[in-house]
């Protein structure tokens, strides 16, 4: 049961990395445009897109930090387990 529910949360913090990660390429292919001349953003639109771009920085390591650590839990149940020798 405890490897089962870690590895459903390490699976739903994959799917949310990879959202973010989705979300961050759509934003870089924005300021590509920004940046290619096709629309000339505002001082306030650039910090805003800076201020979003670090934000999905800080959430996808955070996330990733998270769920190696998680995997560090399953992997010392796991060991415990096998290294468990009933008394005789």
């Amino acid at each position: 049961m405890f490897q089962t529910d870690h590895s459903r949360i390490i699976q739903l913090r994959v799917q949310r990395i990879r959202e973010l990660r989705a979300e961050r390429q759509e934003l870089m292919d924005q300021v590509e445009l920004n940046l290619g001349g096709m629309q000339q953003p505002t001082v306030a639109e650039v910090l805003g897109m800076y201020a979003r771009w670090m934000r999905l920085d800080n959430e996808i390591h955070q996330l990733e930090a998270e769920t190696l650590n998680e995997q560090r839990l399953i992997d010392e149940q796991c060991n415990r387990q096998q290294n468990y020798r009933p008394p005789h």
